[in-house]
């Protein structure tokens, strides 16, 4: 005969399931009373963090606890929204953000206070989808969002709706190249909620015009961090994954500055085989007869040094320009 779990058991279980965060409903369903919750909160093994809510002991403070705990505060109907979003989805530009950000249905009863909670008239199921464990908005839904909502720190600055087009565009790049974003859902969205004077509305629909049908997405982090050093730098911008050849295709390259006559390509860290060197010297040498510099940054170097990798870009294109 198995032996009945205790409430202490009961309780890490629920911790494990949640990050390490539960509440007084979760344990009452479980067969754990108030007045054992609070035996348990006296002895240390639950940590209060809001009334209602706990941590378990032994479990560290995370994200995704934090996270979790918003949910809990927020209502059974918030789902993780905006930037925390978009770290769930993978979007390149909020890997690091650290932001705390649900939404819920409008007309919850009660206020929440251990994250940035909006409140909205249309959160259709359509727009949501389970990420890592979490309700969450779809990855188009959350490209919405971000649209319109602006970085706090821009508030107040003349440039700030010019600062905040040039980062939705990136991040809308990223959402299509390599995150799944499909813009038959991006106009789905923008249809069902978009409207006169919401927030977003005007802003998505000018980046669906721009990137139509033949717009070319970065494919990997060492591009999108490409893209946005050549705006740092004040370098022209190229065209992306554009395709070259001679009698026959040579291959797609990351980068080509056409005027200048000049190709980028911007290895990953996983490049570095001999089949694959043995490749790019056949590719590279192709391009060269036919005119073209190829220019190959590596990713760390990018990442480590910036500036030398960018000053080398210019002086190349400074030369080219020379000789044309």
């Amino acid at each position: 005969m198995q032996t009945p779990l205790s409430s202490e058991d009961v309780l890490a279980a629920l911790g494990d399931q949640h990050h390490g965060v539960l509440t007084t409903g979760l344990a009452l369903e479980r067969g754990i009373g108030l007045a054992a919750l609070r035996h348990h909160e006296s002895r240390g093994r639950l940590l209060r963090i809001k009334r209602g809510i706990y941590r378990v002991r032994g479990h560290p403070v995370t994200w995704e606890s934090r996270l979790q705990a918003a949910l809990f505060d927020s209502g059974p109907d918030a789902v993780v929204a905006r930037r925390s979003a978009a770290r769930l989805h993978g979007v390149w530009h909020y890997r690091h953000d650290d932001a705390i950000e649900v939404v819920r249905p409008r007309g919850g009863h009660h206020p929440a206070s251990l994250g940035r909670l909006r409140e909205t008239t249309m959160l259709p199921t359509a727009h949501v989808t389970c990420l890592a464990g979490f309700p969450a908005t779809t990855l188009a839904r959350t490209c919405f969002d971000l649209a319109g909502d602006p970085e706090p720190d821009l508030r107040g600055k003349p440039w700030r709706d010019e600062a905040h087009e040039r980062q939705i565009a990136r991040v809308f790049n990223d959402a299509l190249g390599r995150r799944g974003l499909i813009m038959v859902n991006e106009v789905a969205v923008l249809a069902a909620i978009g409207g006169r004077g919401r927030p977003g509305t005007a802003l998505v629909r000018e980046l669906l015009k721009r990137f139509g049908p033949r717009y070319q997405p970065t494919k990997s982090d060492g591009e999108s961090l490409f893209v946005e050093l050549v705006e740092v730098f004040d370098l022209p911008v190229p065209e992306r994954q554009v395709p070259l050849g001679d009698t026959n295709l040579i291959g797609t390259v990351d980068f080509l500055y056409r005027r200048h006559r000049v190709v980028v390509e911007i290895d990953g860290s996983w490049h570095d085989g001999p089949l694959d060197q043995a490749h790019d010297d056949a590719r590279d040498e192709r391009l060269r007869a036919q005119g073209f510099e190829v220019v190959r940054i590596r990713y760390g170097d990018l990442v480590l040094h910036p500036e030398a990798e960018l000053a080398r870009l210019r002086r190349t294109l400074q030369t080219r320009t020379c000789r044309s």
